[in-house]
């Protein structure tokens, strides 16, 4: 076990002036419920040729987790971040992408005139 840990943060001027002490701040964690509208556990069949289906599984690795369950959130991430660490995620988690806009006001639709 390695001992020595780094820690990633963000910094900038006057971020802990607010808070007595330089101290984290609480933050609020909902626990809001989530809706599945598809799961997705493992790859579908790969097509080959014409009517020729191939088990895409069989070229994953063999220590590959069986249990694996990806899931896309739709939502505002402070909501859907503290809803993942309510349901026990925390420490579970490999990857979260937060796709744009994000605190910005804005949701970044187009309107187009119409022909």
């Amino acid at each position: 076990m390695v001992n020595n840990k780094k820690y990633v943060g963000l910094l900038w001027h006057q971020k802990y002036d607010k808070i007595d002490l330089g101290g984290k701040m609480p933050i609020e964690r909902p626990n809001l419920p989530f809706q599945v509208v598809e799961t997705i556990n493992k790859p579908r069949k790969m097509q080959r040729g014409l009517g020729d289906y191939e088990e895409s599984l069989k070229y994953w690795p063999e220590n590959y987790p069986k249990d694996w369950k990806n899931k896309l959130i739709w939502g505002d991430n402070k909501l859907v971040m503290g809803s993942l660490i309510k349901k026990g995620q925390t420490g579970k988690t490999n990857l979260i992408y937060i796709d744009p806009p994000f605190f910005t006001g804005s949701d970044f639709t187009i309107s187009r005139p119409s022909n």
